[in-house]
């Protein structure tokens, strides 16, 4: 969409994008070409990108019908393998035509040959080139500066292509970046342009991109380098909580038995008094506020909580005994119809009941982000998150993705470590449940709190409950049998 289509006598020259290949035998392999003078690739974040383009291309796939075939992509270990070379000139060796200094230059310090018009190998895969700290042209085509992105495709039969993005398109157009990363990927598939705004083969620079058509998906259903693959892992996913862990999910409205809802008034929420936006773990995702802005991993996230700071967000935990938080926390990118001053500042400081446990770094809009896990104090009634609108106060909206609290199963409410016969009669029955039922409206000479949590409540008598049903299917092999975990999942029956 940003470069002229040049008939070559056996490639299609297209728009900025990448190109990929068939099933095992056909990977995505990255390279990431920088001038000394530009940063280190941001690994994390390129890699949610690559899982999102996989995500985005199975969900259309199924939303048209087909079955659920994504790409695949050359792998280190659980991460996607970037080839990362530095430029052995300045950024200003490598200006001019973009497919010309491509040939005659960048070409040339790639060890291995990835121009598909000159090497038989590189027609069998797919390639996303990334080039940082090259400039971009001067003249604008299509809304974009020249060089933006350009990509080739292998026209006969079903081959692979090359796509190259320039990192310096995110200066021109924030937000739209991964967006042009997929439609010049696209491209290497031999799929043209399309005249629909929101279509991804539109022209991304004028509008965010919602799908792939019909017929696009038609297409890529028929190439063999979609395939039946597993999504790439989310590396923003906890690394030190247990497996086997029971957790309930942080929401602003999704009020179920996992899932828990603040109990502070909502205007804390939203320093703005703006609204707040969400995606719960059903999936379902409210209408845009109207100060919206994009971050990178929205698509991929089961959950997320969206508003403005300053905030407050605050959560009853006194029933449960958790024992560890995690979420991903950042600044959303600046949309295209706000300007902001200075750009977004934003911090946030965690409380458990009056007593400060964790306080993040000051992050900005072009930080994207950090992965937050700390432990919990035992005995915390209340967790508090403050969102604090630091510096200028301008356009400081915040994100937590996926936020979670664990009851670590090593230290959790364990079967064995609850004694629900509570008149120590040898057995868990009728008349415990009726002892605990009437405890809660007075006294007892036993001990009915069996969760251990300070007070007798409904919550004591359905674990006796199950433990009473326990025992009556251990002595009738025939009924249905119940498994006794933790008190969350207990709660969760």
């Amino acid at each position: 969409m940003f470069c002229k289509i040049i008939k070559l006598s056996l490639f299609l020259f297209l728009c900025v994008n990448l190109g990929y290949a068939s099933t095992a035998d056909f990977e995505v392999r990255v390279i990431y070409f920088k001038t000394s003078q530009a940063e280190e690739m941001d690994y994390d974040r390129y890699h949610a990108i690559f899982r999102k383009i996989q995500v985005f291309f199975r969900d259309e796939m199924v939303r048209h019908g087909y079955d659920a075939k994504t790409v695949q992509y050359e792998m280190d270990s659980d991460r996607v393998k970037v080839h990362t070379i530095t430029a052995k000139h300045d950024g200003a060796y490598y200006s001019g035509n973009p497919s010309d200094v491509f040939d005659s230059k960048i070409q040339h310090e790639i060890p291995f040959n990835i121009n598909p018009r000159t090497n038989l190998q590189a027609r069998q895969h797919h390639y996303i080139l990334i080039l940082a700290g090259i400039p971009l042209g001067n003249e604008i085509l299509n809304g974009a500066p020249v060089g933006s992105g350009m990509a080739w495709a292998y026209p006969v039969g079903f081959g692979g292509g090359t796509a190259v993005v320039n990192t310096q398109f995110e200066e021109v157009k924030p937000g739209f970046y991964e967006w042009l990363i997929i439609h010049e990927f696209i491209h290497t598939f031999r799929l043209v342009h399309s005249g629909l705004l929101d279509e991804v083969m539109g022209p991304i620079a004028f509008g965010f991109p919602k799908y792939i058509s019909k017929g696009n998906a038609d297409k890529l259903n028929k190439h063999r380098a979609f395939s039946v693959v597993p999504i790439i892992d989310d590396l923003t996913v906890k690394k030190n909580v247990p497996k086997d862990a029971e957790f309930v999910n942080l929401t602003f409205t999704h009020d179920s038995n996992t899932s828990l809802t603040p109990v502070n008034n909502p205007n804390n929420w939203d320093g703005w008094v703006a609204g707040i936006w969400e995606k719960t773990p059903d999936g379902e995702t409210g209408n845009k506020s109207v100060h919206y802005w994009d971050f990178d991993q929205m698509d991929i996230w089961s959950h997320w909580m969206y508003s403005s700071a300053p905030a407050e967000i605050e959560y009853d935990i006194s029933s449960e005994g958790y024992t560890k938080f995690s979420s991903f926390f950042g600044v959303p990118h600046q949309g295209p119809d706000f300007a902001c001053e200075g750009g977004p500042s934003v911090q946030l400081v965690v409380y458990a009941d009056n007593t400060e446990i964790y306080r993040s770094d000051v992050l900005y809009r072009d930080d994207h982000g950090v992965y937050i896990e700390f432990d919990i104090p035992s005995a915390t009634k209340t967790l508090t998150l403050k969102i604090g609108d630091v510096e200028n106060q301008s356009c400081d909206n915040y994100i937590f993705g996926e936020p979670k609290l664990y009851i670590d199963s090593a230290v959790g409410l364990r079967a064995d470590s609850i004694d629900a016969d509570v008149n120590n009669d040898g057995r868990v029955d009728l008349l415990d449940v009726q002892i605990v039922r009437k405890a809660i409206n007075g006294s007892s000479n036993y001990d009915t709190d069996v969760n251990n949590d300070g007070v007798t409540d409904e919550a004591d008598i359905f674990i006796v409950k199950a433990f009473a049903h326990a025992a009556i299917v251990a002595a009738s092999p025939g009924k249905r049998k119940v498994n006794i975990t933790t008190w969350a999942g207990l709660k969760r029956r």
